[in-house]
């Protein structure tokens, strides 16, 4: 007969108590590390000719400054949790490597905006054969700026200048999260 086991605690801690190769398929929902835990912290390089590029920067590459909004709070709206960097751990990817049975299967959920940093922590520890899978879902709410106000502040105007822009925003409605799968070789 088959059977779950539900292991409640931190990860790092609970996956040191499993033994080698003892799991054969491991289903995680890391917190989405939307907002950096570390963004007064140099931010990391990267060789890629895709302009902005690193985490915790500018538009012209520059650290964020220490006064930065963005350095005083910590994860989605705020929540300590969601930025803590676990989710972009080699160490924790490497820990569920190593108690999953060979050719076992891995399906960590993220947000859009950085599963590809956890997915190359998930490379690094070992994994392979990635895919993208994808939970679609109807609910959600944009995270958008209204152009028009922008245009205005920008300007130095009031309201009236920009009022041909009123309604449009800068980011579509959340409705999707991406799940990354890969597997342990043999």
């Amino acid at each position: 007969m088959n059977t779950v086991r539900l292991i409640l605690g931190n990860s790092l801690v609970k996956l040191q108590d499993l033994a080698d190769c003892s799991v054969d398929y491991i289903v995680s929902d890391p917190p989405y590390e939307l907002t950096s835990s570390n963004r007064t912290k140099p931010p990391p390089t990267s060789d890629s000719p895709y302009g902005r590029h690193r985490v915790g920067v500018n538009g012209d590459n520059r650290p964020l400054p220490v006064e930065s909004p963005l350095t005083t709070k910590r994860g989605f709206m705020g929540k300590e949790w969601d930025g803590s960097g676990i989710a972009f751990s080699v160490e924790l990817w490497g820990q569920c490597l190593r108690v999953l049975k060979p050719d076992g299967v891995i399906k960590a959920f993220s947000g859009t905006r950085t599963f590809h940093r956890m997915a190359k922590a998930m490379r690094e520890a070992g994994f392979v054969d990635f895919e993208i899978h994808a939970w679609t879902y109807g609910s959600g709410f944009p995270k958008s700026m209204d152009v028009s106000k922008a245009l205005d502040k920008q300007a130095g105007a009031e309201r009236e200048i920009a009022q041909q822009w009123s309604g449009w925003g800068t980011a579509l409605k959340p409705a999707w999260e991406p799940i990354v799968v890969a597997r342990k070789p043999f």
